[in-house]
């Protein structure tokens, strides 16, 4: 954030967050059962199904992984490969 966005949001986050401070513990607080999970808990697996592998898994490669990147910038876009020792 820029610094005139930093000082925005300083400035308004007392009116922003206001209601949901007053669902907490103001008069309109709401009571939520302890099997409630949180708003920001996010899980793409639908009910029932599994995510994932079975079992956690490294496949060597028998491909020659070239010579070493001579540049930093290109080792960070350099291919991974597992060499048989």
């Amino acid at each position: 954030m820029t610094e005139p966005e930093r000082a925005e949001a300083v400035g308004s986050w007392r009116a922003n967050m206001a209601a949901l401070y007053e669902r907490r513990t103001g008069p309109r607080k709401v009571a939520l059962e302890t099997t409630l999970a949180p708003a920001t808990q996010w899980n793409p697996v639908l009910p029932g199904m599994k995510a994932g592998p079975e079992r956690d898994q490294c496949v060597r490669s028998s491909t020659d992984p070239g010579p070493w990147p001579a540049d930093d910038e290109d080792i960070a876009f350099a291919s991974v490969v597992i060499v048989r020792g």
